[in-house]
């Protein structure tokens, strides 16, 4: 792999320093390499088509919080439709003092104040982006012993910002920093974070955050896909990335979903998008000896890097994908209270169906 195109963006950082410009003319003269400073509208809509990259028909509100600033941006059927950037990010917070709850409140509200669309979304999500807001999600998800230690697609309702805002008050800069899941360098701007995700989501009056860890750097790679390419579901690329390190690729998923259809004819869009994920991912194991392959094939979609599914899909699909090549159910996991019996019928019926699919066929295109 060659890498044949570098790009190098500054934010909020270079765009309001004193010596920002002066910096990059000494980058430029050391490196060779261009730097592009990013306004921050471009840098709300960069980290917007992150989200967009990165999740299911986003619908909601891309919040990116940096040192220097947040950026804010409404997402809906695929197109950006607000995007706004507010000079008020976690350093900037922390530089007015320690527990200087006041003082944070008022910058907050001075700046989220100015974003007028931000009351008149209607958004139901806020998108989290950013390594602030992953580490509030990563301290509470230590704290409450979640069974699927991924961030991306973590959720976490306003009570709960509410109740981390009241928990870091009352604690020191130590003590925060003594926390499951914070870096200590982290531990001074914790608390300013999570005033800034509960004041947006108080703003956009929104019930429910999820966190991202897509940015402006997955939104830079996205802008650059053909419109076709955009248009792709997230969890099909995915999946289709999986199975073509697996060196599987071919027509076979499309016949299998389609066989498979006379048994589903009365599921939803959600099981179906599924469904076909599974139909694209059913040869993953093929090189593994046949003693491990329905626990390796369970792991290597829990574990993977996939994108626009929850963590209750990616638990659906993984146990799918075990009955694909095993049909009893030999598996102890904690992932598994994510799901309701509903849920474990249906993969159990996919997984199976796809398995007696290969039976058929030798997972072979043309067969079925």
């Amino acid at each position: 792999l060659c890498v044949d195109q570098m790009t190098v963006l500054a934010t909020a950082a270079l765009r309001d320093a004193d010596d920002g410009k002066a910096f990059v003319k000494k980058i430029e003269s050391q490196t060779g390499l261009k730097v592009q400073v990013i306004s921050g509208n471009t840098e709300a809509e960069l980290a917007a088509k992150g989200v967009m990259a990165s999740f299911y028909a986003p619908d909601g509100i891309s919040a990116d919080l940096g040192g220097g600033s947040v950026e804010l941006a409404h997402i809906k059927d695929q197109t950006i439709k607000n995007r706004s950037s507010c000079e008020v990010g976690v350093l900037r917070m922390a530089d007015l003092g320690d527990r200087n709850v006041k003082g944070i409140n008022e910058l907050i509200t001075e700046n989220l104040g100015s974003v007028k669309w931000l009351r008149q979304s209607k958004a139901p999500l806020i998108y989290a982006v950013g390594g602030s807001f992953r580490s509030i999600a990563k301290m509470h998800m230590k704290l409450h012993n979640y069974p699927l230690p991924i961030l991306h697609e973590y959720r976490l309702t306003r009570r709960h910002v509410d109740e981390i805002v009241a928990l870091y008050s009352s604690m020191t800069l130590d003590e925060i920093g003594d926390l499951p899941g914070i870096p200590g360098k982290r531990a001074g701007t914790m608390l300013p974070a999570a005033m800034m995700l509960q004041r947006i989501m108080e703003f956009a009056d929104v019930p429910r955050v999820v966190f991202s860890v897509s940015g402006i750097r997955e939104g830079l790679l996205y802008e650059r896909l053909s419109s076709k390419q955009q248009k792709i579901d997230p969890l099909f690329a995915s999946a289709g990335d999986l199975a073509l390190l697996a060196g599987r690729h071919g027509r076979y998923a499309d016949e299998l979903f389609q066989w498979m259809q006379p048994l589903f004819v009365h599921e939803s869009p959600l099981h179906e998008r599924l469904r076909y994920a599974l139909c694209i991912l059913s040869e993953l194991a093929w090189t593994i000896d046949p003693n491990f392959r329905s626990e390796w094939a369970y792991n290597r979609v829990i574990q993977s890097a996939i994108k626009g599914v929850t963590h209750r899909e990616r638990g659906m699909l993984a146990m799918a994908l075990f009955h694909r090549y095993q049909v009893k159910w030999r598996q102890d996991r904690r992932e598994m209270v994510l799901l309701d019996e509903r849920d474990r019928l249906w993969a159990r019926c996919v997984g199976i169906a796809a398995n007696l699919a290969f039976h058929l066929s030798g997972g072979q295109q043309g067969d079925l």
